[in-house]
């Protein structure tokens, strides 16, 4: 099926091309139509058997014909992306190429950059979302779009330039890593710095947000080995920060009496701000430390100290 518009071109495309088109965008025909419904897309279960119908009924695509051709003019049409918030494509490429380590995961860059187009195709399920459509989200899907997009376009860069030893390697001194406009979503090219401090530490004020986003890095908190969405976010972020503080590696304490003794990640060093309305850095780890509520309850505050471990940025590769 070969349609003309401003994401697909005229020509010869792959059955693979026409299918991710059809499943990221719905056609309405705004001369003829007044509205028109999509009858259970399902490219995972049943991909080739969905059909698109106008409002009396009259089918408008039919996937079960890929061969048909459409021929549509741009003043004939209205786009509506139609987003996917299982990020199912995201979660097939995570499960495939991040395998649990431990208390972390780690990345096949290898295997990923020679199937690099496994998670383009994700990238272009983000980037032709909508302002509108965006805003029309519940915050929580909002939340997970930015965590998600943080993490993919990671190991997009990562990969592009596999093999390096860090991902500090990638970029310059001043035009770093995260400071490279690489990601063109939300109607603009923006950077993994913006995406992270100017959207989700500034809009969302979550201090979880910093075991969800993963820098590929040996320190960083895992990259969950699927993606994160509304439906259980909640529970993402607890259990992302539950395993983070308890990895022994990154965070250790001691604890005499009733004074507590942390040697913690540099992350509670350089967000600390982000941790003051928990009572600050230290009362944020005692909260998700797996002691007793006895024990924890007898340990006062002022009787925490903090140190730091230094960060560790080789990359979180497989080998």
């Amino acid at each position: 099926m070969a349609i003309s518009n401003k994401f697909y071109k005229s020509g010869t495309h792959t059955q693979g091309d026409q299918m991710k088109l059809l499943t990221a965008i719905c056609l309405i025909f705004t001369s003829s139509i007044a509205y028109s419904e999509i009858n259970s897309i399902d490219p995972v279960k049943d991909p080739m058997s969905k059909t698109i119908t106008d409002s009396k009924g009259q089918v408008i695509v039919d996937l079960a014909n890929p061969n048909q051709q459409i021929t549509l003019e741009s003043n004939d049409i209205k786009m509506i992306s139609i987003f996917d918030h299982n990020h199912i494509t995201f979660d097939l490429v995570l499960k495939k190429y991040v395998k649990p380590v431990g208390n972390t995961t780690q990345v096949d860059y290898k295997a990923l950059k020679k199937n690099i187009n496994e998670l383009v195709e994700y990238l272009t399920e983000l980037e032709v979302v909508t302002k509108k459509e965006f805003k029309a989200w519940t915050k929580d899907q909002q939340f997970a779009y930015w965590v998600n997009a943080y993490n993919a376009y990671t190991l997009k860069i990562v990969a592009d330039n596999y093999p390096v030893d860090s991902i500090r390697d990638i970029g310059g001194p001043i035009n770093t890593t995260w400071k490279k406009k690489f990601i063109p979503i939300l109607g603009k090219k923006r950077s993994l710095d913006e995406i992270e401090h100017k959207i989700l530490r500034r809009q969302f004020k979550e201090p979880r947000i910093h075991f969800a986003v993963n820098c590929a890095s040996i320190s960083c908190p895992a990259l969950k080995t699927e993606p994160y969405i509304a439906a259980k976010l909640n529970d993402q972020l607890n259990e992302q920060t539950k395993i983070y503080i308890n990895d022994p590696i990154n965070n250790k304490y001691t604890i005499n009496g009733n004074k507590l003794s942390l040697e913690i990640s540099e992350i509670f060093k350089w967000f600390k701000e982000d941790f003051k309305t928990e009572g600050g850095s230290g009362a944020f780890v005692l909260k998700w430390l797996d002691l007793s509520p006895e024990t924890k309850a007898s340990i006062n505050s002022s009787n925490i100290s903090v140190k730091h471990i230094k960060y560790n940025w080789g990359l979180n590769e497989s080998k």
